[in-house]
């Protein structure tokens, strides 16, 4: 026979289980809603520790993230054990203690604590639930905690539940938060360095196709979206032709900054020197400091022609010799001896004169061209370079040319090195 007590108890028990999930569930939309207005970690673990304390109850509590310098709490209420911002003295916490296993832990008020904690006092309930990654397969980054007080209630299995969907709802969103911030600082970057190439670009001078009597043509190419190359032309009082090629030893960002720097300096020497070796020599001087900070090198060739004459004067900080055809045919290496800027510091340059003159022509080049590795790993070389050089007649004729057998030789592969040219011929 039906016991009419029984039953109704049984549904009084039951609608009291449904509104207690209605309450649960409703918490949890709210929780989500409220995430959802910030991605600011602090406001993010702040307003989950919120919600947690008001169905769950506790006299402290507190939010902690796992980052390389240890535990840090990043949201507390009642008596931190340090002030928020700051870190966990290391295995003195049962926050650590969840975040390295992964594991929830429930502690009633009369269990003892097998190891020592500052969040924690004997006959105290405790609850640390992990904050773990979305996808699962990750290690715990955070944690959070809450403690009744002493002698107070201790928490349930329907009461773990509810903090681990707490706990899941806030890892979810510093998970978005810091993909947010991921994206942001590649946004910023990719403007920083579209800023670097653009300041770049404008350092780069565009030539004209004659100038004192001399034929010109300049390509640069970097392997990055900014590089460390640079080439320049510059027409002294005494109307004397000055022609450099430079590269700061790597690529990217920071060999750009260097070379808008390398260039200001070199472009004052050679209009106030007489001579190549001089203008290296206090370029050195004036650079060798911020160089030796930046642990950066520079290798440069610089040459100073006088239409006059027709006399070529050169000077090398290490850099590639230049190469000269010469209306025969023949195809000369020209160099002098030096160090790169920056290496020591009262660098000395020797000179080497010669003739450039009507049928000649002269190409400066960085390591680029010849490093180039093909899909073998065999180099462009200096062979491949000089054979083209040998070949053509004109400085445009001769960058095309080294630049379509350069691509051929890479086969579609990344460029290593940054490419630049500078030929010349006296017109």
């Amino acid at each position: 026979m039906n016991d009419p007590g029984r039953r109704d108890a049984e549904i009084e028990g039951l609608q009291a289980e449904l509104l207690t999930r209605y309450e649960e569930l409703n918490l949890l939309y709210r929780l989500s809603a409220d995430l959802s207005g910030t991605f600011d970690v602090v406001t993010l673990a702040q307003i989950a520790l919120g919600r947690a304390i008001e169905v769950l109850g506790s006299s402290e509590s507190g939010v902690v993230l796992h980052d390389p310098g240890g535990v840090r709490l990043v949201a507390a209420h009642n008596e931190p054990p340090v002030p928020v911002g700051e870190y966990l003295p290391p295995g003195e916490t049962i926050a650590e203690e969840v975040i390295r296993t992964g594991r929830p832990i429930v502690r009633d008020a009369e269990d003892d604590d097998p190891t020592p904690t500052r969040v924690r006092r004997p006959g105290q309930p405790s609850l640390s639930v992990p904050l773990l990654p979305a996808a699962g397969d990750g290690a715990a980054f955070g944690s959070i905690s809450l403690l009744r007080p002493v002698g107070g209630p201790k928490f349930t299995a329907s009461d773990l539940q509810l903090a681990q969907a707490i706990a899941s709802q806030l890892a979810s969103r510093i998970e978005a938060s810091r993909h947010v911030d991921e994206l942001q600082e590649a946004a910023q970057a990719e403007r920083e360095v579209e800023l670097a190439a653009t300041v770049q670009r404008s350092l780069l001078p565009t030539l004209p196709e004659t100038v004192r009597g001399l034929q010109v043509t300049a390509r640069s190419i970097p392997a990055a979206r900014v590089g460390g190359d640079l080439y320049d032309l510059v027409v002294d009082s005494r109307g004397a032709v000055w022609l450099l090629v430079a590269d700061v030893l790597g690529h990217g960002f920071a060999s750009a900054v260097t070379m808008a720097s390398v260039r200001a300096v070199l472009r004052r020497e050679m209009r106030e020197r007489d001579s190549p070796a001089a203008a290296l020599e206090s370029a050195n001087d004036t650079l060798y400091a911020d160089l030796v900070r930046a642990e950066q090198l520079v290798t440069a060739f610089c040459a100073r022609w006088d239409p006059a004459n027709q006399y070529l004067v050169v000077a090398n900080a290490a850099h590639n010799p230049a190469l000269v055809r010469r209306a025969s045919g023949i195809v000369e290496e020209l160099d002098a001896d030096g160090t790169p800027l920056g290496l020591l510091d009262r660098a000395r340059y020797s000179e080497t004169v010669t003739a450039l003159r009507q049928g000649d022509t002269m190409l400066l080049y960085t390591d680029g061209v010849v490093e180039a590795r093909g899909e073998s790993g065999e180099l462009f070389g200096d062979e491949r370079l000089k054979a083209i050089v040998a070949s053509s007649e004109s400085p445009g004729e001769l960058t095309d040319l080294i630049l379509s057998a350069v691509d051929l030789h890479l086969a579609g592969g990344p460029r290593p090195d940054d490419v630049t040219m500078l030929a010349v011929a006296p017109a």
